[in-house]
């Protein structure tokens, strides 16, 4: 098992009390998995939630997109 793969250093942001978008999780740990990662991290017991936020575009308009979170 990889020690500081993406589902570690992800759930150590959510530990830390971070949240993450797809976006940020690509720009942050270079992985387009984060949806694949919260699964794997709420199958082992992570009450990993999530909020839709809106978000300025790179057009100018603004977007809803899904921020995760670590329930506690």
């Amino acid at each position: 098992m990889e020690t500081n793969g993406p589902k570690n250093r992800i759930r150590a942001h959510f530990l830390g009390g971070g949240t993450l978008t797809v976006l940020r999780a690509l720009d942050l740990y270079s992985t387009t998995e984060l949806r694949s990662v919260v699964w794997r991290l709420r199958q082992d017991g992570y009450d990993i939630r999530n909020r839709r936020i809106r978000i300025k575009a790179a057009d100018g308009g603004l977007r809803h997109v899904k921020e995760y979170y670590l329930f506690q």
